[in-house]
C-alpha cells in the first residue's frame, strides 16, 4: 500500500489526476475488507481520491470521496486523519461547483466553526 501511495503522490504532484485516481481505485478495490486499517491511512486515500476527482471536474464523485474521508474516518486520540478537517472544506467546494450553494454554505459554516475549536 505504501508503494502505491508513493506512486499516487508522484502522479498528483505531476497533475496526472486520472492516473492517480486509477491507482487509488485499484487500491480501494483490493482493500475493501481491510477498513479496520487506521483512519489516518484511509482518510488520506479518500482525500487524495477526492482531490483527483475534483481536479478533473468530477464534482459528484469528489463529493462522495470527501464525504467518506470526513464521515467514515474521523480522527481520534489514537489515530489522526490529517485530512479530516480539510475534507469538509473540499466537500463544500465541490458542492459549490455543482451550484448547491445552500448546502455548500452550511458546510463552510461548519468548517469555520470547527476551525475555531
Amino acid at each position: 500500500m505504501r508503494e502505491t501511495m508513493k506512486v499516487v503522490d508522484v502522479a498528483i504532484s505531476e497533475k496526472e489526476w486520472a492516473q492517480a485516481e486509477a491507482k487509488i481505485e485499484k487500491l480501494l478495490a483490493n482493500q475493501r475488507c481491510a477498513l479496520a486499517i487506521k483512519a489516518s491511512v484511509f482518510g488520506a486515500v479518500y482525500f487524495k481520491k477526492g482531490w483527483c476527482e475534483y481536479r478533473q471536474k468530477k464534482w459528484a464523485e469528489a463529493i462522495g470521496s470527501f464525504k467518506a474521508c470526513y464521515q467514515k474516518f474521523p480522527s481520534n486520540r489514537n489515530d489522526k486523519n490529517q485530512y479530516h478537517h480539510e475534507s469538509l472544506r473540499r466537500w463544500a467546494d465541490a458542492l459549490y461547483m455543482m451550484k448547491d450553494y445552500e448546502e455548500a454554505a452550511r458546510l463552510y459554516r461548519k468548517y469555520i466553526s470547527e476551525s475555531a475549536k
